[in-house]
């Protein structure tokens, strides 16, 4: 049978083990999520998604594009087609909470509007405040209008999983927890050792003549 220091013992492990994870699965996800938008214009409509967070949109910001899709179109072929930046990526839109203000390509060297290529036919968009065009190449314009850009929350990206991460106050708190196990485990040994000891003193000790 166990004594009570053992049963001690076990415990302090097990509450221990118990508020660490309860505290890694509690505290908030680190944030990798990127921020979801809606854009639409004229007879084209679609989302696309930038790097930030959902709390940045409230107020001003420039945000780097990171994917762009079209759900609605005049021309069919546009419609969940795959799109890339062409031959001049990285590129940012401009927000200052309500609405765009800036629409740049390469990597911030054109300021006139980003662009993005149906990998599969001739069609492009480019974005621009305060409109937006749908072309064919060379350059007719099949569909302009006034663009309409609204942020619709974060997503995932693909391939990153989430780990649970502590808060600054989380820390404090496992670290002090941790280390007032920790004193009351050593003082209960040392006690442990102290009995131990006077227990072994006392059998050591001469009996009286």
């Amino acid at each position: 049978m166990r004594t009570k220091s053992e049963v001690y013992d076990s415990v302090s492990r097990w509450l221990s083990a118990g508020v660490l994870l309860a505290a890694l699965c509690l505290y908030p996800f680190v944030s990798v999520a990127d921020v979801l938008w809606s854009w639409s214009f004229d007879t084209e409509s679609g989302t696309f998604v930038t790097n930030g967070t959902f709390d940045q949109t409230s107020g001003a910001a420039v945000f780097t594009f990171k994917s762009f899709s079209v759900s609605m179109s005049q021309t069919a072929s546009n419609v969940g087609a795959s799109y890339n930046e062409g031959n001049q990526p990285v590129q940012t839109m401009s927000w200052n909470g309500s609405q765009p203000t800036q629409f740049t390509r390469a990597n911030g060297f054109f300021t006139n509007g980003s662009n993005f290529y149906n990998v599969n036919n001739n069609h492009w968009y480019s974005l621009d405040a305060p409109n937006a065009l749908m072309h064919v190449v060379p350059g007719t314009t099949l569909a302009s209008g006034a663009l309409t850009v609204v942020p619709l929350g974060e997503v995932i990206p693909q391939g990153v999983a989430l780990a649970p991460a502590a808060s600054a106050n989380g820390i404090a708190f496992l670290t002090g927890f941790m280390l007032l196990v920790g004193v009351l485990s050593l003082r209960q040994r040392q006690q442990k050792h102290a009995a131990g000891s006077c227990a072994t003193a006392t059998r050591r000790r001469p009996s009286p003549n």
